[in-house]
């Protein structure tokens, strides 16, 4: 029974990798290639606005969430001042 059970869960698990490779891009590409270019050029301020407006506000709630986590022992405890907790950097 354990084992119809396993075959059952690696059957059915979700594969991020295949999701983002292979799943996601057409999609992508679909919505850009339907898109109606005058919709885009009339809104284009409120997109530009949503969007740096967006990840500026997404910077200081990951950055208050790091240096909290931090700070409560739930995280790398950081040595230096609460700005860095701000630098966001991928790999080394």
């Amino acid at each position: 029974m354990g084992n119809c059970t396993d075959e059952f869960l690696w059957l059915h698990r979700f594969d991020t990798e295949f999701f983002f490779l292979v799943l996601l891009p057409p999609v992508i590409f679909e919505s850009g290639y339907t898109l109606n270019p005058e919709t885009l050029f009339r809104n284009f301020d409120a997109i530009s606005v949503f969007a740096f407006l967006g990840t500026f506000v997404s910077t200081l709630v990951v950055g208050f969430i790091m240096y909290g986590a931090g700070m409560a022992g739930l995280a790398y405890q950081y040595t230096l001042r609460w700005v860095h907790s701000f630098y966001f950097r991928m790999g080394n």
